[in-house]
């Protein structure tokens, strides 16, 4: 079962190859009484204090809990910055790369490969993958759109609500998962809880 959820989790991944991932959050150090976050690229800040209880997991994105609904959970693979878990039908991860507008893609383009690449994670057709649902959004004042779709893997459906965001220069995707059919109403407020509770701040 362990190797089941592990595959579920790397369903979503774009296909770009090595994910461009600079300034992920490598580390923290408490200095005078501050903490300084230290980020992959070599770089650091201090960590917003006002941030209560919130994980800033990358320099422009962090997710804010204030119901302590989710559990922190081991993260599948390099390319997701955060993964945390509701209960044994339900997880949410992140995953943040440096590429977007400015490298040719849109939301239709962005969309298709996702479609493509969780196919081809499945072993399964496109064709075999029924779209739910696809809808407008908004993340901390940024435009996204939410794609909601379901798959048959290893023997159990799984459904996915993946927020995208594409930026100039950055591709974030908010989302969540569920074992079982269709888009449930417990699935739809935790997908609606996470987006209420994402952090986005780009680079100017």
């Amino acid at each position: 079962m362990r190797n089941l959820y592990r595959t579920l989790f790397m369903v979503f991944l774009l296909g770009f190859g090595q994910t461009a991932t600079a300034q992920a959050i490598v580390g923290r150090a408490a200095i005078d009484g501050q903490i300084v976050v230290l980020f992959d690229d070599q770089t650091w800040g201090y960590e917003d204090e006002s941030a209560g209880n919130c994980d800033q997991f990358h320099a422009v994105l962090s997710f804010c809990d204030p119901d302590n609904i989710w559990q922190t959970s081991r993260k599948s693979t390099p390319d997701v910055v955060a993964a945390y878990k509701y209960d044994d039908r339900h997880y949410s991860q992140f995953i943040i790369e440096g590429i977007g507008r400015a490298d040719g893609l849109d939301q239709e383009s962005l969309r298709k490969i996702i479609i493509s690449n969780a196919a081809t994670a499945a072993g399964i057709p496109e064709s075999a993958i029924a779209i739910l649902d696809i809808f407008d959004t908004e993340i901390s004042g940024y435009r996204s759109e939410t794609v909601v779709y379901e798959l048959r893997i290893g023997g159990l459906n799984a459904v996915f609500a993946n927020t995208l965001i594409l930026e100039e220069n950055f591709i974030i995707q908010a989302m969540t998962y569920s074992i079982g059919s269709g888009y449930s109403d417990k699935h739809q407020e935790l997908q609606a809880y996470l987006i209420e509770n994402t952090k986005i701040e780009l680079p100017e």
